[in-house]
Formats: C-alpha cells, structure tokens, sequence
C-alpha cells in the first residue's frame, strides 16, 4: 500500500513540475527593458559548428556550456541619430554591433524585425528591408502559442549613399513555442526559459526543411538565437550557423576555468560604434614587446596606440579619432585595430560614427 502511495505522490510532484515550467510567461515589458536607447547590451557569440538544440515538451534541459563563446558588446541607439541608419530606419531602434546593425521595433503586442544594415567597406553597405516586417515575437510568450506571418524582402547595395542593386522576394515564416524547461548559461546560472522554433510554414519539430531558427527565451530578458541550416533536424545535436545569448538582468559572464580564453587575448573595444574616443582592452600572459596600432579600410596606419615592453598584465588603451598619426580627424567608417604581443596577433573591427 506504501508504495503505491508514494507512486502516486511522485506521479503528482512530476505533473506539478510539468505544470509550472509549462506556465512560464515572457512579457513584452520583460524583453523590451534591455533594449534601452544610449546602453549597451552585454552578448556571447559563437561560431561553433555543432549544438544541442534540445527537445520539444518538457521540462528540459537547454545546456549552453559546451559551447565555445566570445565576448561581444552590442549599442543601442535611435536610427535618426545614427548616419548609416538615418535615412533608412530613422524612427526604429538600432542595435548594433562592428559588424551589423539590426532594427527592432515594438509595435502592440509584438517585437519586429524591420531589417539589418552591413557595412562592406567605408563607401558601401547593403540594407536589408522587410516589409511589413519580421514578427520576431508576439506576446505574451507562453508554452504551445503559434504564430505566422509573411513579408517582401528587400536587398539594395549602396554605394556613396547611391543605391547600385536591390534583390527582392517573398519569405513565409512560421513560429511555434514548442519547449520549456531550464536554460544554463556559459557562466553556469540557470533559467526557466521557452524553446522557441521558427521556419518555413511546411517546416515541422521532427524533419528539416527550409533555414531554422530556434530561441531560448527567459522571464528575465535574456534570450539566445541560434541559427541553422533546413537540411537538419530541429531536436537534438545538429549542425547550427551561430549562435548568440543577449544579456538580461543575469550575468553572462564566462567563470574563470571553464572554456578559459587564451593567455593573449584583444577584447572588442566599447563603446562600439563610437564618437570620438573609445576603449580597447587587451590582455598579456607574460612580459612581451606589445604593438596595437589602427588601420583604415585600404590598410593604412591611422594611430599608434602601443609600442612597447610591457609586464603581463591586463590593459585598456583610449583611442580618440580626433588625435591620429597625422593630427587629422577621422571620417565616419569602419576601421580595424591589431595587436601584436609575443607571437600573438589578433585583429578586430570597430566603427566611428559622427
């Protein structure tokens, strides 16, 4: 009799379990306060080629540990503000990083994605349009909402602020919030989250078909986007693009130990995009002759910030567009800056917006 009393005791605790993580709520207020014009949103990215994307139902376990992840520092801005973005999304919200800067918009009960802009070089970017727009989330969030939706995209190149090409065609995404359970961070928190699967109407959680994305998202406002191609399956360890955590309220921070960055490290300088000055951060392991110089797009040294001996140590350096090998101010545009330190060398892109 005792045992079939604690059958049913243990049947009720796992039914509660199911019932509470399957109740989890994401709210547009939780999303929409991390995207705050002027901050800047703390990120991890990876390029790994492999993950487990986990299952449908629940609750289960979303581990993000095994992956590889660098740091990455993402501004917020309004597009009017921002020159490259002005006369294409002046009343969105730009959220930009050296490589791309991604629109949002929050329109009723929904999160938009109205496009992207990627710089090519400091004369020429491509914009992308989409019209009405991409629903990237309908709130609430709650476990098994659906939702599609279908818009004209629209690719255009510029070239000196003179469109020289545009693609066009029509794209039919279906979403489905097809999980739950926890969600453990590269710094080891752990989070009740959603699973959520996004691809082409015919596409399916159980066979690959057309480009997927999934995204784990939490009550508090962390999220992370995770790419794949169609020819894989939407469960389990499969072959992904990227994948990338935003920060909410809960640190991200990589532990010391675990998938520790190596001795010689450059860091992405912050604020980025930046006017006049920002800061570049580097770490040395022992004691080494250090050179960290800028260069423009054609490969030309434009400042000189280190050169020389320096102990191990970690360091931040100011590099100020207004003060330059040649006394010049830089125009706006991409730049990149190289650090050289015991054999190490690591080079990264940052942008000067005016």
């Amino acid at each position: 009799m005792k045992k079939i009393i604690y059958f049913f005791a243990a049947m009720i605790m796992i039914i509660q379990s199911e019932y509470t993580f399957g109740q989890i709520t994401v709210s547009q207020n939780q999303v929409q306060s991390i995207f705050v014009v002027g901050d800047s949103v703390n990120s991890l990215y990876s390029n790994d080629t492999t993950m487990d994307i986990g299952q449908t139902g629940g609750p289960n376990i979303y581990d993000l540990r095994p992956l590889h992840f660098t740091n990455l520092k993402f501004y917020i801005g309004v597009g009017s503000n921002i020159p490259i973005t002005a006369n294409h999304f002046p009343n969105d919200t730009i959220f930009a990083n050296p490589m791309v800067y991604n629109v949002l918009s929050f329109t009723g009960n929904e999160m938009l994605g109205p496009g992207h802009i990627n710089p090519i070089s400091d004369t020429s970017y491509k914009v992308n349009v989409k019209i009405p727009g991409e629903v990237l989330f309908d709130f609430p969030l709650t476990y098994n909402k659906t939702w599609s939706y279908s818009y004209s995209n629209y690719d255009t190149t510029y070239v000196n602020n003179i469109a020289v090409s545009t693609a066009a065609d029509s794209v039919s995404r279906k979403t489905v919030i097809d999980g739950y359970g926890t969600l453990i961070l590269p710094s080891g928190d752990s989070l009740q989250c959603l699973r959520i699967f996004q691809g082409p109407p015919s596409a399916s959680a159980d066979t690959g078909y057309g480009d997927f994305t999934f995204i784990f998202i939490t009550s508090s406002g962390t999220f992370v986007i995770v790419n794949a191609p169609g020819n894989e399956p939407t469960t389990g360890k499969i072959t992904i693009q990227d994948a990338q955590v935003v920060e909410g309220s809960i640190a991200t921070y990589i532990k010391p130990g675990y998938n520790a960055p190596e001795a010689f490290s450059l860091e992405q300088n912050y604020p980025n995009p930046f006017n006049p000055t920002t800061n570049i951060t580097f770490v040395i392991s022992h004691s080494s002759f250090v050179t960290l110089k800028v260069y423009d797009m054609l490969g030309n040294e434009v400042a000189t910030l280190v050169n020389e001996n320096k102990p191990a140590g970690k360091y931040s350096v100011q590099f100020n567009s207004q003060q330059t090998a040649d006394h010049k101010q830089l125009a706006s545009g991409v730049y990149f800056y190289r650090l050289q330190a015991g054999g190490y060398s690591s080079v990264k892109k940052l942008v000067l917006l005016k």
